[in-house]
């Protein structure tokens, strides 16, 4: 028997929602000591499935996640929460696209697939109609197949995650449907056919502009080898035109802002270089 399981038998017979429990129950439970790490550390009770995060299995296997730890000391203690195999694709997604964009520099790394993943998290909020698993699990893997990074074809990579966490094709096409509706070059003055795909496709332009549009763009070009002069191109060609192309109301107002933030940068770089894109 592995020394966490009698944590595993205890939230297995469990139906609760919540459950919380001092570091000082648990060790009663499993009759030893937990590692001096899970005090310190709230990193040791993440719901990680890698090989050298084992003791993960005897939560997440009894269909619970940690959601809060209290790590003071006199305050230590874990509070599990009931999950759906839904919610545990969406974490395995997550640590998934932290594995393939390791090292990426060019701006579509993890760090602009989670804020894809956030902005549609904002937006489903006003659009509870749509299908939100679909959507996020869209917005996480929309990057994972991009013929700028990957030599793939038909969603290869992002299929094959979901074909490994045993998703029905079914889904596995709807959430492959909402992917391909994303890209700009692809799908110029086009707008998705579904709900789901307006809301990606706008989380993932709402990156594309204000200072983080700014960033990424001059990010992508240094990697490219391409001048600022084609980096300052890339605005008008594409930039300036996303606050008009978006399809809900609630991506447009926030797009607002992000898009005059765009306009007084490209005025400041011509007041201060004297260069100015006349297409």
């Amino acid at each position: 028997m592995g020394k966490y399981d009698p944590l595993y038998n205890y939230l297995s017979k469990r139906t609760d929602t919540r459950i919380k429990l001092t570091f000082t129950e648990i060790e009663s439970m499993i009759g030893d000591k937990l590692p001096i790490s899970a005090k310190r550390y709230p990193a040791w009770w993440s719901n990680s499935q890698t090989e050298d995060h084992p003791h993960s299995r005897s939560w997440l296997d009894a269909n619970y996640k940690t959601v809060d730890v209290g790590s003071g000391i006199d305050n230590q203690y874990m509070v599990f929460e009931r999950y759906d195999d839904n919610d545990m694709i969406i974490s395995e997604a997550i640590e998934y696209i932290s594995e393939l964009f390791a090292g990426n520099s060019d701006g579509h790394g993890a760090d602009h697939t989670m804020r894809v993943y956030h902005n549609t998290q904002l937006l489903l909020e006003a659009y509870p109609e749509a299908d939100g698993f679909v959507s996020l699990l869209a917005a996480l893997l929309h990057d994972a197949d991009d013929h700028k990074l990957f030599n793939t074809e038909n969603n290869m990579n992002a299929r094959s995650f979901m074909e490994r966490k045993g998703l029905p094709s079914e889904k596995i096409e709807q959430v492959c449907g909402t992917i391909n509706s994303v890209s700009f070059s692809h799908n110029r003055g086009k707008s998705p056919e579904t709900l789901e795909g307006k809301i990606v496709q706008d989380a993932d332009r709402l990156d594309a502009i204000g200072a983080i549009g700014i960033a990424r763009t001059f990010a992508y070009g240094g990697k490219a080898g391409r001048p600022l002069t084609d980096s300052i191109e890339h605005f008008y060609d594409k930039l300036l035109l996303l606050k008009d192309e978006l399809n809900t109301d609630v991506a447009k107002d926030m797009a607002q802002k992000r898009h005059e933030y765009m306009v007084g940068f490209l005025e400041e770089y011509f007041v201060e270089t004297g260069y100015r894109y006349e297409g």
